[in-house]
């Protein structure tokens, strides 16, 4: 099954966000080549550097408003094609909804 993006949460049990995307990106591609946004309560310009080291090519922080994730969705599917399916989606949200992405 093949994803459009992965909202990544930094803080999970188990196994963190981190080891998760470093843990994607050693998949086979396309697999590998997922957009990952990561969703973090952390600020801090360290904490985002931690985020991109790890291999996430954007990061909201929370409390997530709609205007930075649809940014950065936007921002992190203009490489791999997918922007035009973003901004369509954007469109038909709907009272707080998130995009839908078709």
């Amino acid at each position: 099954m093949r994803f459009d993006v992965v909202l990544m949460d930094c803080m999970m049990p188990a196994l963190d966000g981190y080891g998760a995307t470093r843990a994607i990106r050693k998949l086979p591609s396309p697999t590998c080549d997922v957009p990952i946004i990561a969703l973090t309560a952390n600020a801090m310009a360290e904490d985002h550097a931690l985020c991109f080291e790890a291999g996430m090519g954007g990061v909201v922080t929370k409390p997530i408003s709609k205007d930075d994730l649809l940014t950065s969705l936007i921002n992190v599917m203009e490489d791999s094609g997918g922007a035009e399916r973003v901004t369509q989606g954007s469109r038909r949200m709907n009272r707080g909804r998130m995009p839908i992405l078709a």
